[in-house]
């Protein structure tokens, strides 16, 4: 049997050069103008892009045929009838509950409906069934409010001290013009 025995070769680290501080620093100025040069080019490609979109939009329209038109037309007055409805069941239901319109959330009766039973009972108040036609009966107060004084007439045939106890009970609210 043969001895073998392995070589080791020492390795010696490179030299290190170390950098010339003059040629590698970076001249900013340059840079700065270089970077500016960039940026006035891409603004007015994208000025020249800008104008070619525009034009390229009025060839599209100008393609499209009568029958594309009024679809487009018809479309869109499918959603402003859409969004008509659901102002007119918003109104609706807020007046039947008796909350702010611009409160209620929604775009379905359902939803709708939810939001004012929800307001109410945010409020405290419990929404009380309607009379079998709906309606209450005429001159009761609403459920839940007081009775708001709304004339001049009214008020002159109270007392100071009653005019005093339904501005803190909110009755003059209306009158003043606060809601």
């Amino acid at each position: 049997m043969t001895d073998t025995t392995d070589t080791v070769e020492e390795v010696t680290p490179a030299e290190t050069v170390e950098p010339d501080a003059t040629t590698d620093a970076p001249d900013h100025a340059a840079e700065a103008e270089k970077w500016k040069a960039l940026a006035r080019k891409n603004e007015q490609r994208a000025k020249e892009n800008a104008d070619k979109a525009k034009r390229f939009d009025e060839f599209e329209e100008s393609q499209k045929t009568e029958q594309q038109k009024l679809l487009e037309r018809a479309e869109a007055a499918e959603k402003a009838l859409a969004a008509a409805e659901v102002g007119r069941i918003r109104a609706s239901i807020a007046a039947k509950h008796g909350v702010p319109e611009a409160l209620l959330t929604g775009s379905t009766e359902e939803a709708l409906e939810e939001a004012a039973t929800a307001l109410l009972a945010f409020k405290g108040v419990s929404p009380s069934a309607p009379s079998s036609d709906g309606q209450g009966k005429q001159g009761d107060a609403i459920t839940g409010q007081t009775k708001q004084i709304t004339s001049l007439d009214e008020l002159a045939k109270l007392t100071p001290a009653e005019v005093n106890a339904a501005r803190r009970e909110g009755r003059l609210e209306t009158l003043l013009g606060k809601s």
